[in-house]
């Protein structure tokens, strides 16, 4: 199995996400991401519920921007209702980004159905619907809050409440905070793969590097054993992407090597170009960081 290098000398560990079994809390799993580059993580489980507001206070609101210029919102939605009793419901609560007239949505965690009763998940506030009976499918609201945005590390901040109607007592309800990854970053560039034979990818940061933009990126790879000696690295694919990027866009770099042999490990690297400058992350000597040096990178030419 191989596994790439995060920027940095932080390797990733290889594995994938599996939603979660009927009858257990909703998590990171069970979100369905309709854009590339996102994932969930646990940023913090349990949260007591008097301590989600000391939490985030002064962090988050209903709304918060990304490094795009992007605003960036929670939509509960309701999907089903039951005529037996309408305060039983499905719901959905979905992710909105706004650029300009645009609205996507990046993904969505939705309420289950199953045998033993229902796992639902909410926004930790939501409210502000029309009337107490009756909801209706499609009934939404925007009136959620609170939610907060890492500029640093490009990642969204989402409290969930999860709970369970008609499942065992031993069902662990509670308050959870939900980090949703793949926003663009500030400066750093975070390679990531897709295991085992899908490419490396990573968003474009806002300033990539500490570039006011990026005219263009070349990505390296090399043996962990020659970590430290960036004039050991291979170009892995050289000055892409054609035409200058723009900040949050997606970009993902082919990988066909094959696996590294027992025993052994690949890292790989980015280097961003800009007007005739080249950075491709920091080091460290006495406490102090400064750039690595771009004169010992290889000519990049595939």
């Amino acid at each position: 199995m191989r596994c790439a290098l995060l920027f940095a000398i932080v390797l990733v560990a290889c594995g994938a996400a599996w939603a979660s079994e009927p009858g257990q809390p909703l998590d990171c799993g069970d979100w369905v991401f309709l854009e590339p580059g996102y994932s969930c993580s646990v940023f913090s489980s349990p949260v007591p519920f008097e301590g989600l507001t000391p939490l985030l206070r002064g962090k988050g609101s209903g709304i918060a921007a990304d490094n795009a210029g992007a605003l960036l919102t929670l939509r509960f939605s309701f999907v089903e209702t039951f005529l037996s009793d309408p305060h039983l419901t499905l719901g959905r609560t979905e992710i909105l980004r706004t650029s300009g007239q645009a609205t996507q949505i990046v993904g969505y965690i939705e309420d289950r159905l199953h045998a033993g009763g229902r796992d639902q998940i909410r926004p930790r506030y939501f409210y502000d619907f029309v009337g107490d009976h009756g909801y209706p499918p499609g009934m939404t609201g925007l009136t959620i809050e609170p939610i907060a945005f890492d500029p640093v590390n490009g990642v969204l901040f989402i409290p969930l409440d999860g709970y369970c109607n008609n499942c065992a007592p031993s069902y662990p309800h509670g308050f959870w905070i939900a980090a949703i990854n793949g926003f663009a970053p500030m400066f750093e560039i975070f390679d990531s793969y897709q295991p085992t034979t899908g490419p490396l990818s990573f968003t474009v940061p806002a300033m990539p590097e500490g570039f006011p933009a990026a005219d263009y990126f070349d990505t390296y790879y090399g043996d962990l054993a020659t970590v430290g000696d960036w004039s050991q690295v291979q170009p892995l694919q050289c000055g892409y992407p054609a035409t200058p990027p723009s900040v949050g866009d997606y970009l993902t770099v082919a990988d066909t090597l094959p696996d590294p042999a027992p025993g052994t490990g690949r890292y790989y690297v980015t280097a961003v170009h800009h007007q005739g400058q080249v950075r491709f992350g920091r080091k460290s000597s006495g406490g102090v960081l400064s750039g690595r040096d771009p004169a010992t990178l290889p000519a990049c030419s595939e």
